[in-house]
């Protein structure tokens, strides 16, 4: 997996392999196109210590890992994880042990799910997927869990 950054019209560029890329300028994030894109990057959350960013992707839903140790500029993608159609916001918990992928994307088609993800971030592997909502015909478009379990890293 090879990832560049670079500037194009005064944007920092953040390119992926070939499967996506963000740009960080003066509209904000942008996605660019590549030629194997894989997904619409919609969510940048960093762990505590400032050596993990997490990406989300709304189609196909994913969070990607990128281990940044070594600086903004020399990332490392080091997993991807399936999570559900229209990856978005994250919920960590206090304990840094678990996140939440909120899989709903302004209910467009292919990026509504309505399901959550729950990763084990120590292991980085997907430990279960809730359906409550989903499964009662309700879509949620934004995910907080309660103050004595949320993490401020989170949504």
């Amino acid at each position: 997996m090879k990832i560049t950054t670079y500037s194009q019209n005064s944007s920092l560029v953040l390119r992926i392999s070939h499967h996506f890329a963000l740009s960080a300028g003066d509209r904000g994030l942008q996605p660019i196109s590549g030629p194997e894109e894989v997904g619409i990057p919609l969510e940048i959350y960093f762990n505590d210590d400032g050596t993990e960013m997490h990406v989300t992707t709304a189609n196909p839903g994913r969070m990607h890992f990128f281990e940044i140790s070594d600086g903004p500029t020399k990332l490392k993608l080091t997993k991807s994880l399936e999570a559900g159609e229209g990856a978005h916001h994250i919920a960590y918990t206090k304990d840094g042990r678990y996140a939440y992928v909120q899989n709903s994307f302004i209910n467009l088609p292919g990026m509504s799910e309505g399901s959550i993800t729950v990763i084990d971030l120590q292991k980085k592997e997907v430990i279960d997927t809730i359906n409550t909502f989903s499964e009662n015909g309700l879509n949620p478009n934004c995910m907080v869990l309660l103050p004595e379990w949320n993490s401020a890293m989170g949504h």
